[in-house]
């Protein structure tokens, strides 16, 4: 086991002054309180939001920063007895070299314990989005995944079954390694050379874990000893430990929000159309579609926060396709309009019945494109609801029924431009749903529409996805001296899988 890391850094980090209220569960209490400031070098406070992720636990409100203060609330599930909430320091920094990597252990309870990695530059900053790679070097947990990535704050916490015996795990990143044992007597032991070790030492001291239980307790700093007490340590353990026990599903499932969602699902829609025209010359005096469910097709969509904060990028497209039946009413005169096109040996009162609206419809194969692309930005938050506002470009089709030689062609008038509005959404345990309410502008008001999705988690990250909604359309178009009002409606539903990365 590799244990000593070769590093010169000037420290000089953020360091969390915290605290949770209340220290410990008593009754039918569940909510957990967080406060804290960030301090400089100096220890002076510094205006920065301090990251909080609660890996065991529901998040009831994200950080959110007054001055210098800043809190986070979760509450504990009814079937547990812990909540942890993981403070992480501000001042990280992105596409920086890597000089260190930093794994700690925290006891959490009888069945779980906490794997923490810090990710640092030169100066011992954070660096966020930088790969680790895990592997086990004494022992075995089956819940410890090959890679990881730092988060925005720069480090990474992994929930682990706690072992029966030791457990030593090591970390890399961009070529640098460091270990770190969980001891048989419940202890966490990393080592390194001295600038190493009061790196390690920095980076506890200033990133706390804080456990709530029955029992007051914020964990304390890992020990730390020089290398070649650690690989005594490690060599005194067993190569042949049996299989740690499998970690239960509470302690697997972090409840942390997520910053990236996503689905695929198939849709089904009842399309129903009514157009109006005042001239007979353009088209069909009246369009009409009303025959239930009639396109079938494709949705999916991408939903990510910025840094898990406010500003969010967001892509949703939506492919139907199937077979319109229309019903079409003719003007008597519609038989003048291009008489030679049509069959003289036609029977002309069979063919005047037909334009002038015998009943038969007329069927017409389509497919339809809806992208819409843009930011949400969500508003401050004190429990699981959230709720947020939607800017978009939107990409969509109308389609006109009119004179093409003789015979009725739809004619596909696309759409571009702005689709605004917002709405609400809950992420609490397993389930998160969202509902918006939306109204798309080319360039006037043209089409309202509510739409809802529902993502229940069925194994972290997967989630059956369930979604629906309906949109109304209301148009005026000009052609030649032709007045087109155009109104359509369509109501649809979707069923598919989706997921959420924390």
């Amino acid at each position: 086991v590799e244990t000593r890391t070769s590093v010169s850094v000037e420290r000089g980090i953020a360091v969390v002054d915290g605290s949770v209220s209340p220290t410990a569960f008593t009754g039918a209490k569940r909510d957990i309180t967080f406060t804290g400031t960030a301090l400089g070098p100096d220890n002076s406070p510094i205006a920065d939001t301090i990251g909080v992720r609660v890996p065991k636990g529901t998040v009831l409100a994200r950080p959110a920063r007054r001055g210098t203060t800043t809190t986070a609330r979760a509450r504990r599930h009814p079937n547990d007895e812990t909540v942890v909430m993981v403070v992480q320091p501000p001042g990280s920094v992105d596409a920086e070299p890597v000089h260190a990597v930093l794994p700690w252990m925290v006891s959490v309870d009888d069945e779980s314990i906490l794997l923490r990695v810090a990710v640092v530059d030169a100066l011992g900053r954070a660096i966020v989005k930088v790969p680790v790679s895990l592997s086990n070097t004494v022992g075995e947990s089956e819940d410890l995944p090959e890679t990881v990535t730092t988060d925005g704050y720069g480090m990474a916490t992994i929930l682990l079954a706690k072992p029966s015996d030791t457990l030593g795990v090591q970390v890399e990143a961009q070529g640098h390694r460091a270990s770190v044992v969980w001891t048989r007597s419940g202890a966490s032991v990393v080592g390194g050379d001295p600038t190493w070790l009061a790196l390690a030492s920095d980076w506890t001291r200033a990133a706390p874990t804080f456990v709530i239980n029955a029992t007051p307790s914020t964990a304390p700093p890992p020990a730390t000893v020089d290398a070649q007490e650690q690989e005594q340590e490690v060599a005194s353990a067993s190569p042949s430990l049996p299989a740690q026990p499998k970690q239960t599903s509470s302690a697997r499932s972090s409840q942390s929000p997520a910053w990236l969602r996503g689905g695929l699902a198939v849709q089904g829609a009842a399309y129903s159309l009514a157009i109006t025209n005042s001239d007979p010359t353009a088209g069909p005096l009246s369009v009409t579609v009303d025959d239930g469910v009639n396109l079938a097709g494709v949705q999916g969509y991408v939903l990510g926060w910025l840094s898990q904060g406010s500003l969010g990028l967001e892509l949703d497209a939506r492919y139907l396709r199937g077979e319109l039946a229309t019903q079409q009413v003719f003007s008597d005169s519609a038989l003048d309009l291009s008489a030679e096109d049509f069959d003289p040996d036609s029977d002309p009162d069979a063919v005047l019945e037909t334009l002038t609206g015998s009943g038969d419809s007329i069927e017409y194969d389509v497919s339809d494109i809806d992208v819409r692309a843009g930011l949400r930005y969500r508003l401050p938050s004190k429990g699981p609801l959230t709720a947020f506002g939607l800017a978009q470009g939107q990409y969509q089709v109308a389609r006109l029924y009119l004179w093409e030689d003789a015979v009725v062609e739809p004619i596909e008038v696309p759409l571009f431009g702005l689709r605004g509005g917002g709405g609400l959404m809950v992420e609490a345990g397993p389930v998160w749903a969202d509902v918006q309410v939306a109204a798309s502008f080319a360039p006037y008001p043209i089409r309202t529409e509510v739409d809802g999705r529902l993502h229940i988690q069925v194994r972290d990250p997967f989630s059956i996805h369930l979604g629906g909604g309906q949109a109304w359309r209301n148009m005026a178009y000009e052609v030649d001296s032709a007045a087109i009002a155009y109104h359509d409606e369509l109501t649809y539903f979707s069923v598919g899988i989706g997921t959420g990365l924390r």
